[in-house]
């Protein structure tokens, strides 16, 4: 951020000499971006456009910064000037961008873009990205299994794409396709052995299944990977009841209820 800053400061310097030079201007603008300095990147970019109007780069630039502040009916607006130019050289990245933000405001559109993109794109290292973004937005339109035959190929050309197997756990939970939340779950703690958020989540899947001696395996190695994740004691406390072991479920619950108060967080301290 030190190295931004100190870049802002002798473009400032430099543009009180040559206050319109478009150069600098753009400069200053990415590294006020770089510092999330929004408002201001704003600033200087619409000082380029009211020299150079109709610059694409800029409206893409300025497209950027909309969605940095959140404004994406507008930075939908600048990716789509950019789209319909017949000049456009980066028409493909303006495509990109409409149809990630387009998820905020028009789901359609966005489908629309990633399809468009999805058909002329042959680098999986692209791809993949392509299909999990159209698998988030079919996601979002409630169009379920579309969006898991997406995350799939998204997989297919990327084995380790954990965000696609995330989603994927999450859409068969909702299917109750129990088989199939377990396969992924596996795969994902095979890929990502120290995420307790994985092995917890089979804990619960193995509850769901009446499996309580497997679920309290896998809450047991999330405390051991993660032995200050208390809250996960009150998860286990729920487990051994069912298999009549009422001790230990007190035991989790003392664990959890001591660990949560007030007080533990001062002696932590000590």
């Amino acid at each position: 951020e030190q190295d931004y800053q100190e870049a802002i400061e002798r473009y400032t310097e430099a543009l009180k000499i040559t206050p319109d030079d478009l150069s600098l201007l753009r400069s200053r603008s990415h590294a006020f971006i770089k510092l999330r300095n929004y408002d201001k990147a704003l600033r200087d970019v619409n000082r380029m456009l009211r020299k150079s109007p109709y610059n694409l780069d800029s409206i893409e630039l300025r497209g950027t910064i909309y969605t940095g502040l959140h404004q994406y009916h507008s930075a939908v607006e600048d990716f789509t000037y950019v789209i319909n130019s017949p000049t456009a050289k980066r028409k493909w990245w303006a495509y990109y961008e409409r149809a990630i933000y387009s998820m905020h405001i028009n789901l359609p559109l966005a489908v629309h873009d990633f399809t468009l993109l999805i058909e002329l794109n042959e680098d999986p290292n692209y791809l993949y990205r392509l299909y999990k973004g159209r698998g988030n937005t079919y996601k979002q339109l409630g169009e379920i299994n579309k969006a898991i035959n997406d995350y799939i190929k998204s997989i297919e050309l990327k084995s380790d794409n954990i965000a696609a197997y995330q989603e994927l756990a999450r859409l068969y939970w909702q299917q109750a396709k129990y088989d199939n939340v377990l396969d992924t779950l596996n795969t994902l703690i095979e890929l990502d052995p120290q995420e307790i958020d994985h092995i917890t989540f089979r804990g619960r899947l193995y509850c769901k299944l009446h499996q309580y001696h497997k679920a309290i395996i896998d809450y047991q190695l999330a405390l051991k990977l993660n032995p200050t994740a208390y809250h996960l004691h009150n998860e286990l406390a729920f487990f051994y009841p069912h298999l009549n072991e009422i001790e230990k479920a007190l035991h989790h619950v003392t664990i959890a209820i001591e660990r949560s108060s007030p007080l533990s967080a001062y002696f932590d301290t000590r």
